[in-house]
């Protein structure tokens, strides 16, 4: 099978890791964007298990969590058969879904500045369709994002990995 996947998210991990300069933050966030997007996609067709994990087994997220005693993570789904929005699972893949709403509207986003350099932004995911609801809200740190990215990275080679092994060519 093409690693590229795999290599893209490695490739994307050292930048991660070992950049040292300006506007590491908004490098940061592009980068989780990616991280994101690459394994939701994946997951479509491959339904990748780590992202089936309730937020509170994921120590990087419970860790953001409880630094922030105002965040919101209220999730909602439409409900097709009854035609009304209902709570949706706490899972990994709720959470970087909204994360990522939150990266693609950083209009609503307020960054907290030190010596003109982010370093933690406050993020939100409002889901106009139902009502306005704050599906996510928080303040994640650059550590912590940083923290975050890496654990999303290696979950998704880990287990790439081990797809990839069992793979057999028909």
């Amino acid at each position: 099978m093409n690693d590229l996947d795999i290599n893209f998210v490695k490739r994307t991990q050292t930048i991660i890791k070992d950049y040292k300069g300006n506007l590491e933050y908004s490098l940061l966030i592009n980068c989780m964007l990616a991280l994101i997007i690459l394994p939701v996609e994946v997951n479509k067709q491959k339904k990748l298990s780590f992202l089936g994990r309730d937020i509170s087994e994921v120590k990087i997220i419970h860790s953001i969590l409880k630094k922030d005693k105002r965040y919101i993570f209220n999730p909602t789904r439409f409900n097709r058969k009854k035609k009304v929005y209902v709570d949706a699972s706490k899972n990994l893949l709720s959470f970087v879904i909204h994360l990522r709403n939150c990266f693609a509207h950083l209009s609503s986003a307020i960054p907290n500045n030190k010596d003109g350099e982010w370093v933690s932004v406050r993020l939100k995911d409002i889901n106009s369709r139902n009502e306005n609801n704050t599906e996510l809200e928080i303040t994640i740190g650059k550590e912590d994002l940083k923290q975050l990215a890496i654990y999303l990275s290696n979950e998704y080679i880990k287990e790439m990995e081990d797809i990839n092994r069992s793979y057999v060519p028909k």
